[in-house]
């Protein structure tokens, strides 16, 4: 009897538990879906929007300081926090960039193209357990080491006035949000570099700000900031500081955070952030319409030729754009000014149903694209290394997108007729990469254009169009 009062009781806790488990469940997948379709949701999620009180976040308000705290504290490790704790201020060298946090006050005027930052909160750099340094000089760009982006990335200057011995400015300015400092210096200027080397690391770093910060910019380009403008706008609520007045902040991040080429990983600090969370920021700043290639509603499909006309040129260009309306795609032609324009670019991009192009900046344009559509990359003779690496199939991967790839042979390359058929250049790029950047690029990166067998290519064109249709030969 006691067993099957057991078995009953057992039955009904089941029949209890099963709705709760089932709404659970529910829940976490539902939350999951929301977080892809809008970059925020982790952010909010985390910390919830009673965790302030207004989209304001008031200096003296100690629960907003707090808050605001704990975002700066999780851009750095356990003995980061802890020095912070210690002295108000921490620098943290990562393999790729350096960064420095502080969680009290700091005044910032410009110095030419520069920000000079003034702690004003009592902080100081730890030389050791008993020295101290009164300045921190870094540069707040990633690719430390980096030597020809260091040389055009200006260094920005820490000020602690731990001794009383530097005299603060007096504030012009006082804002109720945090600072940051980053540069656009480095190669800043080429798509790629601005993507990866800028934007990626200033969205790593304010993510869970939501907003509430303001942006300053080192090496100041006025174009650059007009360019990125609606980036910008959706990192920060407030317009980016660029006038000569002494502003004043509760707390301060100087530097940005770097994962790795085009890539974030959401188990690296800040955490929790991936590429596809990037994706959706940048389609979220520029208001474009299809998350999915499936929304683009195109028949026939569109496939997007990223035209270039100094290097690595696509010699037979018209050919190919042939080839690919008999294999029925509706063509469009990308010229370098079109993608110049990234407002422009974005929405084109994000209308295609495939990306084409050789090797080069222009494919960065691959983060516009929707989920599922197609990445097709021309790599010429010797950038195999590099096309894997920047626009191959790891970071369409991530981005969600299908890649192909054509590999063009010697023969096909503008350098087949200058040397002798068994030079290296020709049989062995592998080795003359290996002599390093300097030798690779006069030869393969800025020294090539490229004539595709067409042939080949509508093979692979053909697969491309396999993506949209249930057969590609019936095309």
């Amino acid at each position: 009897m006691g067993r099957i009062s057991s078995n009953i009781y057992a039955v009904l806790l089941g029949c209890l538990l099963l709705p709760l488990l089932c709404f659970l469940f529910l829940r976490l997948s539902s939350d999951h879906y929301t977080h892809r379709d809008s970059w925020k949701f982790q952010q909010s999620y985390i910390h919830p929007p009673d965790s302030f009180k207004s989209t304001t976040m008031v200096v003296d308000d100690s629960r907003g300081q707090l808050v605001r705290t704990s975002l700066i504290q999780r851009l750095v490790g356990t003995d980061a926090r802890k020095e912070l704790s210690e002295n108000g201020v921490s620098c943290v060298t990562g393999p790729r960039s350096i960064m420095c946090v502080t969680t009290s006050s700091v005044r910032i005027t410009m110095s030419g193209n520069r920000p000079v930052v003034y702690l004003s909160g009592g902080q100081k750099f730890a030389v050791d357990a008993k020295n101290f340094s009164s300045t921190m000089k870094i540069k707040p760009y990633p690719l430390i080491h980096d030597v020809q982006a260091m040389r055009n990335t200006a260094e920005v200057i820490i000020v602690s006035r731990y001794n009383n011995s530097n005299t603060l400015p007096v504030c012009d300015v006082t804002h109720d949000v945090p600072a940051l400092v980053f540069s656009t210096g480095g190669y800043a200027g080429n798509f790629f570099h601005d993507i990866n080397d800028v934007i990626i690391p200033l969205f790593l770093t304010v993510s869970y700000f939501e907003s509430r910060i303001r942006l300053l910019v080192s090496d100041y380009k006025p174009y650059w900031v007009k360019k990125y403008g609606p980036i910008l706008s959706h990192a920060s609520a407030h317009d980016v500081v660029v006038d000569n007045k002494v502003h004043c902040f509760p707390e301060a991040v100087v530097g940005v955070k770097y994962h790795d080429k085009l890539m974030c990983n959401s188990s690296e600090l800040p955490g929790g952030i991936d590429t596809l969370d990037f994706k959706r920021f940048l389609q979220e700043s520029f208001s474009l319409q299809n998350s999915h290639v499936s929304s683009t509603c195109t028949t026939p499909p569109n496939l997007l030729l990223v035209s270039r006309r100094h290097t690595r040129v696509l010699l037979n260009e018209e050919q190919v754009i042939k080839a690919a309306k008999k294999v029925g795609f509706h063509v469009k032609v990308a010229s370098p000014e079109q993608m110049n324009n990234v407002a422009v670019a974005s929405k084109l991009v994000n209308s295609c149903n495939v990306l084409m192009g050789v090797h080069g900046a222009g494919l960065t344009n691959m983060v516009f694209l929707p989920d599922e559509a197609v990445l097709f990359q021309i790599v010429p003779l010797g950038l195999d290394e590099l096309g894997d690496e920047y626009y191959g199939r790891g970071p369409a991967q991530r981005l969600r997108l299908k890649y192909l790839e054509y590999q063009s042979p010697a023969k096909e390359s503008s350098l087949y007729g200058k040397y002798p058929k068994d030079h290296p250049v020709l049989t062995d790029p592998t080795s003359v990469n290996r002599r390093g950047y300097t030798a690779t690029r006069p030869l393969y990166i800025d020294g090539q254009n490229v004539t595709v067998d067409i042939t080949n290519l509508r093979k692979m064109l053909l697969q491309a169009m396999g993506f949209f249709v249930k057969s590609a030969g019936t095309v």
